[in-house]
């Protein structure tokens, strides 16, 4: 499902933006990607995506009676986010090859970076999160990174 939604949107992305336009709505499109797949969880009611000056943030709803499967939900939208980043070629959830995810009080935190090119990058930075090298890196670091807050909220019975 991430892997059609994804190649529904690829083919727009281009245009007069140029390849930095593009790149950055391949990130969207992995957003997007994941929170559809967190919307189509079974005890998940809706999902909203929003983007600010911090990054981007998703917020599930999930009702009271269902709180139990909040962590199931979680756990969907953390490997959603995953094979998305994976199907899009360019976007990178940093850290994947060690731990990603920062457990947060109502869901988790990932860093995603964007990648032009992959044989100049910097696959320190991709797969365990960090450079020891910062700036005197010979390698690229990603062009773009940003920040993703998940975050499901149960419903009080009203």
């Amino acid at each position: 499902a991430v892997a059609k939604f994804l190649a529904a949107g690829a083919g727009g992305a281009g245009g007069a933006g140029g390849a930095g336009a593009e790149l950055l709505g391949q990130l969207a499109l992995v957003v997007a990607a994941m929170a559809a797949a967190l919307s189509g969880c079974e005890h998940v009611k809706s999902a909203k995506t929003t983007q600010g000056a911090r990054g981007w943030s998703v917020v599930a709803k999930i009702a009271a009676e269902d709180a139990k499967h909040k962590e199931s939900a979680l756990e969907a939208a953390r490997e959603a986010l995953l094979q998305a980043a994976r199907a899009s070629g360019c976007v990178y959830v940093l850290g994947h090859r060690a731990e990603p995810f920062l457990s947060t009080p109502v869901g988790f935190a990932a860093s995603l970076g964007v990648v032009a090119d992959d044989s100049t990058a910097c696959w320190s930075m991709i797969n365990q999160g960090f450079c020891r090298r910062g700036c005197a890196c010979r390698f690229q670091h990603p062009l773009h990174q940003t920040t993703i807050n998940v975050m499901v909220q149960v419903e009080r019975n009203t």
